[in-house]
């Protein structure tokens, strides 16, 4: 996914994976050769957040504004887009990034760098598929969509968090604390960081009820001298532990039916494990575990110790 334009008042920006799975921040630099290089060296650390009362009170406002701040943005592109057919992308950041600071400060900018990317990716596609050049089995794309659950009808809680605005403190190899500048709060968290190098843009999503924060990390790296803290220091630095001794490459797929399937770049020979015995065993000794449990409760609840 291409980065992110930059803000209107030169604010750092950052990018957002696919999911949200592979943020970072933009480097003027970074372009071609670097630019691809960076993007490999680019992991995304999952970690449980645990908040107290307060702290989730006060999530939850934070979140809602982002969310606000992305629907407002958005619609107002759309009614733009659907009257005259572009959209004023100076005018509504000036806009709603003015709207938003007192309560998201320098961070409502990431929302809307992330909405200028979006929709200038929307009229890549839009062009392409004009031109024919779409895949076949691509549609006509569509305008960017709201942060909305359309099941429930509520906002989906996110907060997008510019790099230089937290840093994590780890206790140990499992904990730690997560600390968030412009709203006070250092929150603890479960999880392990795999990876050490520099951080990128942070993703705060709220799922199922729980809070996990998205740490992107361009593995190696070293953060810039304005932000000493902006590095994440993991089991890890680097991706590839050792070189490989020759110039050939297998791939695997690694699936439930078939364990895992294997092929080479030099020769048509492929390797196929299959994985319905193991599967068949799995399910022979969840049924026979089950047929005990009942017994043993049918005994107890009888007056029989087991």
């Amino acid at each position: 996914m291409p980065g992110l334009v930059s803000f209107s008042s030169g604010e750092l920006v950052g990018r957002l994976p696919t999911l949200f799975t592979n943020p970072g921040t933009k480097s003027p630099k970074s372009k071609g050769k670097g630019k691809r290089k960076q993007d490999e060296n680019r992991r995304t650390v999952r970690l449980r957040l645990l908040p107290n009362g307060a702290q989730e009170r006060k999530l939850r406002r934070i979140a809602d504004a982002t969310a606000r701040l992305w629907n407002e943005l958005n619609y107002a592109r759309l009614v733009q887009f659907r009257e005259g057919g572009e959209v004023d992308f100076e005018g509504t950041e000036h806009e709603f990034y003015h709207k938003y600071k007192s309560v998201l400060g320098v961070n409502a900018g990431q929302v809307i760098n992330l909405n200028n990317q979006t929709w200038k990716s929307y009229f890549e596609l839009l062009k392409l598929y004009k031109q024919g050049r779409l895949p076949k089995f691509m549609n006509k794309p569509s305008p960017p969509g709201f942060w909305k659950d359309k099941l429930l009808g509520k906002r989906e809680l996110r907060i997008l968090v510019r790099n230089d605005r937290y840093y994590i403190e780890p206790i140990n190899g499992g904990e730690g604390y997560l600390v968030l500048k412009d709203w006070g709060l250092k929150i603890k968290y479960a999880g392990r960081i795999k990876w050490s190098g520099k951080q990128g843009m942070l993703v705060i999503k709220l799922e199922d009820n729980r809070w996990f924060a998205y740490v992107p990390i361009e593995v190696g790296a070293k953060p810039a001298k304005s932000n000493p803290k902006g590095y994440v220091r993991g089991i890890y630095e680097k991706i590839q532990i050792e070189k490989p001794k020759g110039s050939n490459k297998a791939f695997i797929d690694v699936g439930l039916n078939n364990l895992f399937a294997v092929v080479f770049n030099h020769t048509d020979v492929a390797i196929l494990i299959k994985g319905s015995t193991i599967k068949s065993e799995y399910y022979y000794w969840k049924r026979e575990i089950k047929t005990y449990q009942s017994i043993g409760d049918w005994l107890k609840n009888h007056g029989f110790e087991s």
